[in-house]
């Protein structure tokens, strides 16, 4: 099994002398699902700056996606970024674009011309999550923006799906519908799923656990008891120590979800745009967010062009 993030003592140091992690070394192989758990201050936003190649590692060495960070090219980071599917906290979404137009900016950062096989997935991937694509994004709950906001990161079939507190601002319900999204597509594309959260909720699907605390990082033991599903949320998950997560009502967020969704803990993909892995940049870069305001309506006419990952 490949590896497709690795730390090796890496230590960051801010200017002001923040020590934000101390040689740090870590290994995620391809198709795992990992969570790193931390209070705040802890250093999680700094291991997901270094993974996103937003700063730069004070020591060591970083590998992602058989790019070597340490020494990359400022060039190739463009390229690097659309190997990597990234979820925010705050949803970073463009109120005024309707949906499906907020799914499909991964696919204008290397072209004006949207193939049509993307515009047929995306519009797929969001009538699965019950969004409607053409509603405003300010129309939309904060439940279907971070819904919206998966459908981005996954558009272009991503190596490595990375959630920044994805259920942070969401109710229990909502939260768990997320968890499942996120899981639920990262199984079936093959994905890399990395989980950076203080949400014990998020555990159940989770191959690992990780505690990032003070800047260093340890494997937490994640026991399993007979009846614990792995990577569904048919059963409530357990944490560090072997604390068992059981809200209110006996079933976690994530079962409530499954149940009302109709058992979306293993979404199905649309087929459109299917074939060799395509890789998008989800997250909405300066330039890139300036250049949404291009993007021509309606969004169907747009001569196909490009191949189908989505470049023009």
């Amino acid at each position: 099994m490949s590896l497709l993030v690795e730390l090796k003592n890496v230590s960051v140091t801010y200017s002001t002398g923040v020590d934000a992690l101390n040689h740090v070394s870590l290994k995620i192989n391809d198709g795992e699902f990992a969570f790193v758990v931390g209070s705040s201050g802890a250093g999680k936003s700094t291991l997901i700056k270094l993974i996103l190649k937003e700063i730069d590692a004070t020591n060591g060495v970083v590998m992602v996606n058989n790019y070597n960070l340490s020494n990359l090219k400022r060039k190739k980071i463009p390229s690097f970024r659309r190997t990597i599917g990234f979820v925010f906290q705050d949803f970073q979404l463009f109120p005024e674009l309707e949906a499906l137009e907020n799914v499909l900016l991964p696919a204008t950062f290397t072209g004006w011309r949207i193939p049509e096989t993307l515009i047929r997935r995306g519009r797929g991937l969001l009538e699965q999550m019950h969004v409607c694509p053409t509603r405003k994004v300010r129309a939309l709950s904060r439940g279907e923006k971070q819904r919206v906001a998966i459908a981005r990161a996954v558009l272009l079939k991503p190596g490595i799906i990375l959630a920044d507190e994805p259920t942070a601002s969401l109710d229990e319900a909502n939260a768990g519908q997320v968890t499942l999204l996120l899981s639920g597509y990262a199984r079936t594309l093959g994905s890399t799923l990395l989980v950076v959260s203080h949400d014990d909720a998020v555990l159940a699907n989770m191959d690992r656990v990780l505690d990032l605390n003070r800047g260093i990082i340890r494997a937490v033991p994640q026991p399993r008891r007979r009846g614990q599903h792995d990577r569904t949320g048919g059963t409530a998950g357990h944490g560090a120590g072997g604390r068992r997560f059981r809200p209110a009502g006996g079933r976690t967020g994530q079962q409530r979800a499954a149940h009302a969704w109709g058992g979306l803990s293993a979404p199905a993909v649309a087929a459109a745009g299917s074939g060799e892995r395509g890789y998008g940049n989800p997250e909405a870069g300066r330039r890139g967010m300036g250049r949404a305001a291009g993007l021509r309506r309606p969004l169907e006419r747009v001569p196909a062009g490009g191949d189908e990952q989505g470049y023009g």
